[in-house]
């Protein structure tokens, strides 16, 4: 009985953050929308815009994906979609998204949210496999109103439930390539963290000596399961590395991610090379996961926006 009581309330939930957000899908995307913890408004002429956002499998704010009705995950990803539309991103990241899986509904997530939005490309990256009786496939994938000239796929091992890994894509935006990695480390074991960050850090290496010319240091974003602001974190060794070949930054310093009702860390994040300026970042209190969104505004150096 507790446990209906239990699966009744978490419902309910999900039912009403669903309508709150879907009383706002309407607006259109020349209107400025705003939220809590910033205003997410037209980008500035000559900018680009980037999200992060860990969409936790579809199941929006409930606890656990496998507690939601099947026929709310489609609604969810809906809203999500509707999200993103109006958001005027050009590339969005995203990590614990599904395709063919049991425990929400055995259908592509991507394609399902790519419907209610006008982004031109996509790619897909599946990091973790299971197939039989109870089937689980999901991973990262990356959202562009660019056509995707480059896309390559790193499962950083092979369990069959909980597998991360990360993807690589590239773009070619306005003469300028963009090389975007988007990745989900695991968030039980910083010694597992390290490992799958050795890994990646090992293909980074391969890259840029085999053509060290033409090398272009890449935006890496994702959700991390790390804080930067600790020493011996994962993320600490990620930039700790970036930095020794590049100029890098990091997104956000001084906001936090999760969880999105009362954020407590900063746990998704972006690491933006040097090629990159950032021209505005926010962290808007959109509730259509337990992650909060990592949204830049961005040019590259030595073109000009509108404000400039």
């Amino acid at each position: 009985m507790k446990k209906r009581i239990k699966r009744v309330f978490i419902g309910i939930s999900i039912i009403v953050a669903v309508a709150v957000i879907a009383t706002t899908s309407c607006i259109t995307a020349s209107v400025v929308w705003p939220v809590s913890g910033g205003t997410l408004d037209k980008k500035t002429a000559g900018t680009y815009r980037l999200i992060t956002l860990n969409i936790a499998h579809g199941r929006g704010l409930a606890l656990d994906q496998r507690l939601v009705p099947l026929n709310r995950f489609r609604r969810n990803l809906e809203v999500l979609g509707g999200f993103l539309q109006l958001s005027n991103a050009d590339f969005v990241a995203m990590q614990e998204i599904d395709a063919d899986s049991d425990w929400n509904g055995n259908f592509d997530h991507l394609a399902e949210i790519k419907s209610h939005t006008d982004f031109v490309d996509s790619a897909f990256g599946i990091n973790n496999v299971k197939k039989g009786r109870y089937q689980l496939h999901y991973g990262n994938a990356l959202l562009s109103r660019f056509p995707i000239e480059k896309k390559e796929n790193f499962p950083f091992g092979s369990a069959a439930l909980g597998e991360k890994g990360f993807l690589y894509t590239e773009m070619v935006v306005n003469g300028h390539r963009l090389p975007v990695i988007n990745t989900h480390l695991d968030y039980r074991s910083r010694a597992t963290r390290i490992r799958q960050l050795k890994i990646l850090i090992d293909w980074l290496e391969v890259q840029r000596n085999a053509d060290p010319e033409n090398f272009i240091p890449p935006i890496i974003v994702g959700d991390f399961n790390s804080r930067l602001q600790k020493k011996d974190s994962a993320a600490r060794y990620l930039f700790d590395y970036l930095e020794s070949i590049a100029d890098y930054q990091v997104y956000p310093m001084d906001r936090r991610t999760f969880p999105t009702y009362e954020p407590a860390v900063a746990i998704d994040l972006m690491f933006i090379p040097p090629q990159i300026e950032v021209k505005t970042m926010i962290v808007p209190r959109i509730k259509v996961s337990d992650h909060l969104p990592v949204i830049v505004d961005f040019v590259f150096r030595g073109e000009e926006s509108d404000d400039i």
